[in-house]
């Protein structure tokens, strides 16, 4: 997956109170994970929880190398008209989180690059939510 796509650009409502379903009409978009708070779930080893917040997210599906390319995917599934993302009822958080995975270089030298085109800049600015970055170095 790293060599294919080094990429994942999610963009995450988080609240208490967040209805996943108001949300998906607020935007018109539908998600690719939302969850209710206290919605019960199992764990991979079949441990059963109940969610502590409610989530509703979507992830961009894009196999390009091009961070820009994900964020114009992201970007292009919103018509917000000025609506920002915080300001929907149930929303406590929002932010889009960037996962970046690269391969550990045989020499020690453990880097990766990215970069923001001018549109990708423009685009987030419109989204107007904190961005996080989360890399991960992965051995060879």
């Amino acid at each position: 997956m790293i060599e294919e796509n080094p990429f994942i650009v999610s963009l995450y409502l988080r609240g208490k109170d967040l209805d996943p379903k108001f949300v998906t009409a607020q935007l018109g978009v539908i998600p690719t994970l939302s969850h209710y708070k206290g919605e019960k779930r199992i764990t991979s080893i079949g441990t059963e929880y109940a969610t502590k917040i409610g989530i509703w997210a979507i992830t961009t599906s894009s196999q390009s190398k091009s961070l820009s390319d994900h964020i114009a995917e992201l970007a292009s599934k919103f018509e917000l008209h000025g609506k920002a993302l915080n300001e929907i009822t149930g929303v406590e958080e929002s932010y889009i989180d960037i996962f970046i995975s690269s391969l550990k270089n045989k020499c020690g030298s453990d880097t990766s690059e990215f970069e923001f085109n001018v549109d990708s800049i423009a685009a987030l600015a419109r989204l107007t939510v904190p961005i996080r970055f989360t890399v991960t170095f992965v051995e060879e």
